[in-house]
C-alpha cells in the first residue's frame, strides 16, 4: 500500500510539472512576442508604448499565477475533466431500438433493469436481461397474449381487457388445475417447455379462459415439490412394511449409457401386492461390481430399508451377481424369465443351421419380385 501511495504522489508531481512547464512555455512565447512587439514599436513611430506596458503587466501576472498552482488544484482539474469525458461517453452510447412486439405491453423502469407490464390490473415487474423471451412467456401464460394475437387485435383492447376476461381462479382452483397439467406432462412424457408452446396455450385458453397457464419454471418447481412430498409419503409407508424384495435390472440406453433400475415389492397386511420404482440412475464408470455395490448401499440407507430386504432378484450378469453376493443384504435369486430365455437360446444352437435356412427363405419371399 505504501509503495502504491508513493507511486501516486510521484505521478501527481510529474503531472503538475508537465502542466507548469506547458504554461511557462506559453508565457515564454508571450514574452518573446512582447519583445518583438517592443522592437516593432521602436521602429514604428505610431506604435503606442502604453499597450506594450499593459501586455508586460499581464505576462507578469500570469507568471505569478503559475507559481501559485498546487498539486491538489491539478488533481481536481484532472478529475473534473475525467468526469466530463465519462458523461459525454455515456450520453453518446448507442442503444438498439426496441423492435419486438412485446414492447407494446411492457416499459422499462428508469435504470433499465426491470420491465413493467402495462396491461391493466397487472403491473408485474420482470427482470430485464436483454432477451424478451421471459416477457413473452408472461404475456402468454398470464394474459393469453401471443404474437399472433397481438398482431390481430387492437393494442388498447389487449391492454385494457374487460373485467370478466382477466378474472382468474382462486389459488386453490388454480393449483388444482396446475396439478392436472403436471399429470399430463409426466404421464405423456412431454418436455417441460410444452406449457410455453403457443398452440398448447391456445388449446388451454379455449377450454378455460380463466386458467393461467404456468411457465416452465413453475412446472419444474411443482414437480420437484411433488417428488419430495411423494418421497416422504412412501418412506412413511415403508416403515410399516416388514419384508421387502427388490428387483434389479441393468440396461444400456441408445447412447450406450448404463443404467440400473431398482424396484421394491411387498405385500400389505391385507395381502395386497405393491411395487414401486425406487431408483433408476446412470452407473458411474467403469460399471463394475464395486460401483453397483456402492450405489445399492446408498439407496438402501436413503430409503431406510436395509434391515427389511429378504431377496434380490437379478439377471445373470457377472458384475451384478458379484455385487449382490458381496453386499451381504438379502439373498440373491436369479430371474426365472431371464434364465429361461438363456436356456431357449442355448437349445436353439442345436438347430442353428435350420434356423438360418428359414431366415433366408423368409427374406427371399419378402423381397420385391419385380427386381
Amino acid at each position: 500500500m505504501e509503495q502504491m501511495a508513493k507511486e501516486a504522489v510521484v505521478e501527481k508531481e510529474n503531472l503538475a510539472q508537465d502542466v507548469i512547464k506547458e504554461r511557462e512555455d506559453d508565457s515564454v512565447y508571450e514574452v518573446e512576442t512582447s519583445h518583438l512587439t517592443i522592437e516593432e514599436s521602436e521602429n514604428d513611430p505610431d506604435y503606442e508604448a502604453k499597450d506594450s506596458h499593459v501586455l508586460l503587466q499581464d505576462i507578469t501576472t500570469l507568471s505569478a499565477d503559475i507559481s501559485n498552482i498546487t498539486i491538489d488544484d491539478i488533481e481536481a482539474e484532472y478529475l473534473e475533466i475525467s468526469k466530463q469525458s465519462k458523461q459525454q461517453k455515456a450520453s453518446t452510447k448507442i442503444r438498439r431500438s426496441k423492435t419486438s412486439w412485446i414492447w407494446q405491453f411492457f416499459e422499462l423502469n428508469k435504470d433499465n433493469t426491470k420491465a413493467v407490464c402495462q396491461i391493466s390490473g397487472c403491473e408485474k415487474m420482470l427482470t430485464w436481461c436483454g432477451s424478451p423471451s421471459l416477457l413473452a412467456t408472461h404475456l402468454s401464460g398470464a394474459h393469453g397474449i401471443t404474437k399472433e394475437i397481438a398482431m390481430k387485435h387492437d393494442e388498447e383492447e389487449l391492454k385494457n381487457p374487460s373485467e370478466s376476461s382477466i378474472k382468474s381462479y382462486k389459488n386453490s382452483k388454480q393449483e388444482s388445475l396446475t396439478q392436472n397439467v403436471i399429470g399430463f406432462v409426466i404421464g405423456t412424457v412431454q418436455p417441460l417447455n410444452v406449457v410455453e408452446d403457443p398452440d398448447f396455450i391456445k388449446m388451454i385458453n379455449g377450454f378455460d379462459k380463466h386458467y393461467k397457464v404456468p411457465c416452465t419454471k413453475t412446472i419444474k418447481n411443482r414437480i420437484s415439490k411433488t417428488f419430495e412430498i411423494g418421497k416422504v409419503t412412501l418412506k412413511n409407508q415403508l416403515v410399516q412394511v416388514k419384508h421387502i424384495s427388490l428387483t434389479l435390472d441393468a440396461w444400456s440406453s441408445p447412447a450406450h449409457l448404463p443404467y440400473l433400475g431398482v424396484t421394491a415389492h411387498w405385500i400389505t397386511s391385507d395381502f395386497e401386492p405393491n411395487e414401486v420404482l425406487l431408483s433408476i440412475k446412470e452407473l458411474p464408470y467403469p460399471y463394475g461390481a464395486t460401483e453397483i455395490q456402492e450405489h445399492l448401499i446408498d439407496l438402501f440407507y436413503e430409503w431406510e430399508i436395509e434391515s427389511k430386504i429378504i431377496a434380490l432378484v437379478t439377471d445373470n450378469g457377472s458384475n451384478i451377481k458379484k455385487a449382490c453376493n458381496e453386499i451381504g443384504i438379502g439373498e440373491r435369486i436369479p430371474c426365472a424369465a431371464h434364465t429361461f430365455q438363456l436356456s431357449i437360446e442355448k437349445g436353439l444352437d442345436k438347430i442353428r443351421q435350420l434356423v438360418d435356412k428359414c431366415k433366408h427363405l423368409i427374406t427371399f419371399l419378402a423381397e420385391d419380385k419385380k427386381k
